[in-house]
């Protein structure tokens, strides 16, 4: 499975068929309406989530056809492309999921956990992560530096006395931060901080920059 994570599925819901995609485009908006015609009053027939991955076929107008995995298609809008800057990009996409319940093992807009929210938001900049925090921080070219040194679009990860990894949040700059903690939302690491997350702030803080996955 993705990640490398194993699971299991009754046979019942699986078909063997072969598929062939021509393109694949990596949805970036926190919902995309799948409509049955190029056109925004015809009848919404799916909805599907930031980070999702679908086949295009044709572009009509301002539409792409897409192929549903059910075989049969439909019609998203043309994404509108971004001309921020990598970290910029980074932000922006967080702040498009704040609200976003938390959930164990979730990576959609229907819910995250601290390290899916991490994992998906660089996915849809071009940067890959592993999954789970703990291994996300051994990601090669990443930089430990000082609080002071950060930029908005580095990483915090948080870690308890026995140096075991168990929290990553986006830093958005002035001690703040955006993370999936009860829900994706901003909040402060500094303890004079009305705004404080006080639990996170009495843990260990290793701050990392992603300088060396970046190119602006």
């Amino acid at each position: 499975m993705l990640d490398g994570y194993v699971g299991w599925i009754h046979e019942f819901y699986l078909e063997s068929e072969e598929i062939k995609f021509s393109k694949l485009l990596l949805l970036k908006e926190r919902f995309t309406y799948v409509y049955e015609k190029s056109q925004l009053d015809s009848r919404i027939i799916s909805v599907l989530s930031i980070g999702t991955m679908v086949p295009i076929d044709i572009r009509q107008e301002s539409f792409y056809k897409i192929n549903l995995f059910s075989g049969s298609t439909g019609f998203i809008p043309i994404q509108n492309k971004s001309l921020l800057s990598v970290r910029d990009k980074i932000i922006h996409l967080s702040n498009q999921l704040l609200g976003v319940p938390y959930l164990w093992g979730g990576k959609s807009a229907y819910g995250l956990d601290c390290s899916g929210f991490v994992q998906i938001i660089f996915k849809l900049v071009g940067i890959d992560l592993k999954r789970d925090a703990k291994e996300q921080i051994k990601t090669n070219n990443f930089i430990k530096i000082s609080l002071d040194e950060t930029l908005p679009g580095d990483l915090v990860f948080f870690s308890d006395t026995n140096n075991c990894i168990n929290h990553v949040a986006i830093l958005i700059g002035g001690n703040k931060i955006i993370h999936s903690y009860g829900y994706v939302k901003v909040e402060s690491i500094h303890k004079e901080d009305a705004d404080c997350n006080k639990k996170l702030a009495s843990l260990n803080h290793i701050y990392i920059s992603i300088a060396g996955l970046i190119s602006n």
